[in-house]
C-alpha cells in the first residue's frame, strides 16, 4: 500500500470497499425511481450510475477527491450533481429537499449513518454490516441489544431487503452485508431523552437505579440526588438491557424532568 492506496485502489483511511455487482445496484435504485436522491458516497459509480437512470435527480457525496474526480470524468448525466465533500458536514438545506437517501457505506460510518437517519427522519435504502444490522434489530435482553438498537426501534421502521454476500465486493471484506430499507416513525424523539438513554446504555448490564447513579456526573447531578431519583422511576431494579425501548424512553424522560427540577 501506498500513501494509503491499496492495490485495489481503495483508501485505507476511508475504509472504502466497492460493489462490483450491477444487479445488486438496480435492486437498491428500485427504491429511487422517479425520486430525489441524496447519495452518500459515489465510490466508483457502480450504484450512482444505476440511480441516475431512473431517479428524478441524484446528488451524490464523495469526501475522496480521487474518486471524485474519476466520477466526474466518467459520468454526464444531466440528473446527476457530483459533490466533493463530507456527507456529515454538508447543510443540506443548501440542497433542497430529498425524497430518500441511498448508500453503499463504508462499515465505520454506520452508527453515525443510523443516527442522521434517525435525526434527520429521512426514508432510506443502506447497504450495511450484517452484523451490524443484526444489532440495530435486537430486542430486550439479546446479547446485541444496544443504544444503536433501542434508538433504531424508537425512530425507525427497519425492513431488510436482500443479503449481499461479501463476494459481491471489492477487495472483499469479511463479512457479508445487508441492504435494508428504512422510514422513519411518525414522533420525533427528544434528544436531551435520547442522551440519557445512551448514558444507561453504557451500564447496560446494571440495573436502572445504579446506571443512573453511576451517570450522575455526565447528567450534572450528585450522587445522592441520583439515588433519589432512581427510587421514583418505572424499571428501577430491572437491568437496562432487558428494558424494552418504549420503556427506556419512558423512565429516562421522567429522569429527565426530574434532572432538570434539580438543577434550577
Amino acid at each position: 500500500m501506498r500513501n494509503g492506496i491499496g492495490r485495489h485502489g481503495y483508501s485505507a483511511r476511508f475504509g472504502q470497499v466497492f460493489l462490483r455487482d450491477t444487479g445488486i445496484a438496480r435492486r437498491e435504485a428500485e427504491f429511487a425511481i422517479g425520486k430525489r436522491v441524496v447519495e452518500l458516497g459515489t465510490g466508483r459509480g457502480i450504484l450512482t450510475r444505476e440511480l441516475a437512470m431512473v431517479a428524478r435527480e441524484v446528488v451524490s457525496f464523495e469526501i475522496d477527491k480521487r474518486l471524485f474526480d474519476e466520477a466526474s470524468a466518467s459520468m454526464n448525466y444531466e440528473n446527476l450533481h457530483l459533490v466533493n465533500m463530507d456527507f456529515f458536514k454538508a447543510n443540506m438545506d443548501d440542497y433542497g429537499r430529498f425524497d430518500i437517501l441511498v448508500s453503499n457505506a463504508p462499515y465505520y460510518l454506520s452508527s453515525r449513518i443510523i443516527e442522521w437517519v434517525a435525526g434527520n427522519r429521512m426514508e432510506s435504502l443502506l447497504c450495511l454490516q450484517r452484523e451490524f444490522v443484526e444489532r440495530i434489530t435486537a430486542k430486550e435482553g439479546e446479547r446485541d441489544y444496544n443504544y444503536i438498537g433501542v434508538l433504531s426501534s424508537l425512530a425507525l421502521i427497519i425492513r431488510k431487503v436482500i443479503n449481499v454476500p461479501r463476494g459481491m465486493f471489492e477487495p472483499v471484506p469479511r463479512v457479508d452485508s445487508v441492504v435494508i430499507s428504512i422510514h422513519p416513525r411518525t414522533a420525533a424523539l427528544d434528544s436531551d431523552v435520547l442522551r440519557i438513554i445512551s448514558l444507561l446504555m453504557e451500564h447496560r448490564r446494571k440495573s436502572a437505579r445504579n446506571a443512573l447513579i453511576d451517570s450522575s456526573k455526565s447528567l450534572n447531578i450528585g450522587r445522592e440526588a441520583a439515588r433519589e431519583i432512581s427510587e421514583s422511576i418505572p424499571y428501577s431494579r430491572e437491568k437496562v438491557f432487558r428494558i424494552p425501548p418504549a420503556g427506556l424512553y419512558d423512565l429516562s424522560t421522567l429522569i429527565a424532568g426530574a434532572c432538570t427540577g434539580i438543577r434550577r
